[in-house]
């Protein structure tokens, strides 16, 4: 892609919920002439827009946009999503708009047509801007004349989906101060509260390049990806999450927390509470929050229908289609099941053969918890974040809902039974060690560290901030994140054979010990297993020593580039941009490869298996080598666009399915695993958590004065917070029991549930948490009650 092209569409990524036309973009303030038309926009702001140009920086360049033929009819967009509504990706009304917009702009025969209709359709007044971001880049991904665009950095396109509304007010106050005295605003990682154990993994689900992961995956992997577009589609929506879900469980082995428990959707409350203090500046609307022991119910409102009993349903057919093998077609006819079939059907994506018998379990799970907190619409609240995909990844039930997800994939992987030893056993090859170096100096062998990493972000690019003639320029705020220190992996392969075979190197991480510091046995290590690495090597014959770098690796891409670092290569980009760059920004954030362990040390397992590379490798479409080392991809999470995955293999092999012993059981031990599969080994590893934090070259200017953090500003709370380095808090300050006195007997009020003072009912929703003395919000025996109306309780 030309640089002028990639720097036109890339400016209408800026402040998505301001008029194009109302202002310079970028940094050589580029204005785009945009057509007046008088559907798309209204006088008074064509009249403002027109007074801003004239006294508002020099414009070094135009963008001239040309009028369409013919403006097509996007009333049903605006009915389906509304303006000033949160897009949700999951709800199936939002996606039908979305899919009309990224419909019309697919249809433009040039890149010229695609950047008119796109500009319009981005200011329409029927087109939600989120929707719009969601169709446009999608878009792009798909054109073949949009090859090479590179995305900016999620964060500072909707930073608002990533900040608090004080961050939102301080980037506003900086904004209007003149750039040379504008200072840093902290955003601190989450307080840990004691009495709130999910808390403590706030700085891992709220970690703005895991977020920006989740989105871009869904953006590139979207659930109307035409058939043969993307290779293996359902297959890799289970192994992503699956990945992400191990992930995740990881962290918590190392915060001392338990596994993740799986939703049951017959009746359970939801016990974790979230509030994600989020506000959306393009919508105008405040996320919903979730109380704790929330109650599942249906979802009743004037754009969402859910049923529990239509999810119940369609989870029973899709566990009988596992049990008998095969999938129902639209015409009853019997479909061979696959994991990647499986994976269309759960998901409810266009690939899926049959949707009305199967439904839409994963999506519309995800809408019956994003409106838990207000079902049938009574206060008019907003979705919750597990509505949408950038934002989902925050809330702890987002891990419950993917575990009961996960089962059911595992037990589709468990009815395939234990991989044939054949099927393990790379005969004449022997992998005899393997060690890891940190580059950090003086470091012991086998011994990895992780740390707090502070990226700078520039705000002005994505909040409504007010501009004037002196005040352009950035608005730098700071993110702490989990980071480690690089490594290098040293394998030793022997081939005892007489000539080169090709090979497939893959690398896994699991952790030893359960929460209680127990051995945990393979059943239960295989299903923590996540991807360090997977890459080919050409083997020798005889020893092979093998080095390989950590940032290197085929899960991960580097720290997501911003407007900022996209204006310089094309500054000193003098020919097209190269093509690998269309797919940068899918993949497992770096900085998250490693989990972050504690202070003392926690010991993990590296496991390293080696696959017959001749059995691996797939034929691509035309090509024979993968792309460049221009552009890091993901290619174990996320392919390679448009062409076939690059590994035959099952993805997660061998940690995928059951695995036997010399008995044909399930052995007991990693260990003994191990020794049955010569081309295979394992190595204990350390992780130590340094308690620093280092800056991420790029951002702000060195030494920039800080804004005083507006969590340490605030009032000190009766509920301690423990700090990071593991000292114990203090003990809590409960506040006075209230006196609401005995429950009332009048004949007007029904007798059950709590009652106040004043004989209003509590609805059984108050449960009080106080030393010896809770209130039930349940019926109770009249000689449950002391005097004054309380139940003690064991």
């Amino acid at each position: 892609m030309e640089p002028k092209t990639q720097l036109k569409f890339m400016y209408l990524f800026e402040r998505i919920g301001e008029p194009l036309y109302f202002g310079p973009r970028g940094a050589d303030n580029i204005f785009y002439m945009v057509p007046m038309n008088p559907i798309i926009t209204g006088l008074k702001t064509v009249i403002g827009a027109v007074a801003f140009r004239k006294n508002g920086p020099v414009m070094k360049n135009t963008v001239v946009i040309k009028s369409p033929d013919e403006m097509p009819d996007l009333s049903m967009v605006g009915k389906l999503c509304p303006k000033n509504h949160l897009f949700s990706y999951f709800s199936d009304n939002h996606l039908k708009a979305a899919m009309r917009v990224k419909e019309i702009l697919m249809k433009q025969q040039s890149s010229d047509d695609f950047l008119c209709m796109t500009t319009l359709c981005r200011d329409h007044p029927m087109v939600n801007s989120q929707l719009w971001l969601f169709a446009f880049a999608s878009s792009a991904l798909e054109r073949d004349d949009m090859r090479g665009f590179k995305i900016p950095s999620f964060v500072e396109i909707c930073p608002d989906l990533f900040i608090s509304p004080t961050i939102s007010r301080l980037a506003q106050e900086q904004a209007m101060m003149p750039a040379a005295n504008r200072k840093k605003i902290p955003v601190s990682l989450p307080p840990m509260n004691p009495l709130n154990p999910e808390s403590a993994l706030a700085y891992f689900r709220e970690d703005i390049g895991l977020n920006s992961h989740h989105y871009h995956w869904h953006l590139v992997y979207t659930r109307d990806s035409p058939k043969g577009k993307r290779d293996r589609k359902g297959e890799l929506f289970y192994y992503m999450h699956s990945q992400m879900l191990r992930r995740y469980n990881v962290e918590r082995l190392g915060n001392d927390l338990s596994l993740t428990q799986p939703i049951s959707l017959d009746d359970e409350n939801i016990v974790e509470g979230y509030f994600p203090k989020l506000y959306s500046t393009n919508a105008g609307r405040v996320w919903g929050t979730r109380q704790t022991n929330s109650v599942l119910q249906n979802i009743d409102r004037s754009d969402e229908k859910v049923l529990i009993q239509d999810l119940r349903t369609w989870r029973d057919r899709i566990l009988e289609a596992i049990d008998l093998k095969y999938i129902l077609g639209p015409n009853r006819e019997m479909l061979p099941l696959t994991i990647d079939l499986l994976g269309d059907v759960i998901e409810s994506s266009t690939l899926a053969p049959n949707e009305k018998f199967y439904g839409s379990l994963h999506n519309l799970g995800h809408v019956l918890l994003a409106f838990i907190h207000d079902p049938l619409e009574l206060h008019r609240e907003e979705m919750g974040v597990m509505g949408d995909t950038p934002t989902a990844m925050r809330d702890p039930v987002f891990y419950r809902w993917h575990t009961f997800i996960d089962d059911i994939f595992d037990k589709f992987k468990v009815s395939l039974g234990p991989y044939k030893w054949e099927e393990l056993i790379w005969k004449g090859i022997q992998v005899s060690s393997i060690s890891v170096k940190s580059s950090l100096p003086d470091s012991q062998p086998n011994t990895l560290h992780t740390n707090w990493m502070e990226s700078d972000i520039d705000l002005g690019r994505g909040l409504d901030i007010r501009r004037g003639p002196d005040n352009g320029g950035p608005v730098w705020a700071s993110f702490v994140n989990l980071n480690h220190v690089s490594f290098i992996y040293n394998i030793s392969i022997t081939n005892s054979g007489q000539i080169p075979f090709p090979a497939t190197i893959r690398i896994f991480m699991a952790p030893r010990h359960s929460e209680r510091n127990r051995r945990l046995n393979l059943s239960n290590q295989r299903k923590l297993f996540f991807e360090l690495d997977k890459f080919p090597h050409t083997l020798k014959p005889g020893k092979n020593e093998i080095t390989r770098q950590s940032k290197d690796s085929s899960v991960t891409i580097p720290f997501e580039q911003s407007f900022q670092q996209l204006e310089k290569i094309v500054k000193f980009t003098d020919d097209n941009i190269p093509l690998a760059e269309a797919v940068c920004s899918c993949g497992w954030p770096s900085h998250l490869l490693l989990p972050r362990a504690k202070p003392e040390g926690v010991a993990y397992d590296i496991y390293v298996i080696v696959s017959n590379g001749a059995e691996d490798q797939i034929k691509r479409k035309g090509k024979t080598e993968l792309p460049g080392q221009n552009c890091k991809e993901s290619l174990s999470f996320c392919g390679i666009l448009d062409d076939l995955y690059p590994d035959k293999r099952a993805m997660g092999y061998p940690w995928d399915r059951i695995l036997p012993d010399g008995n044909g059981n399930e052995p007991l031990s990693l260990s003994e695993f191990v020794k049955q599969i010569p081309n295979s080994n394992v190595v204990e590893v350390k992780i130590i958590h340094r308690n620093e934090t280092l800056h991420r070259d790029g951002g702000a200017p060195v030494g920039m004065e800080l804004v005083p953090d507006p969590e340490k500003s605030r009032p000190s709370s009766p509920i301690p917070s423990r700090s990071r380095d593991g000292t114990p808090p203090r003990q809590p300050v409960y506040p006075p029991v209230p006196n609401w006195g005995s429950r009332p007997t009048s004949p007007e009020k029904p007798d059950f549930g709590s009652y106040r003072e004043d004989g209003v009912n509590t609805g059984g929703r108050y449960r009080f948490n106080f030393p010896g003395r809770w209130r039930l919000g349940r019926e109770v025996s009249p000689d449950d009650k002391d005097d004054e109306g309380w139940t003690h309780v064991e």
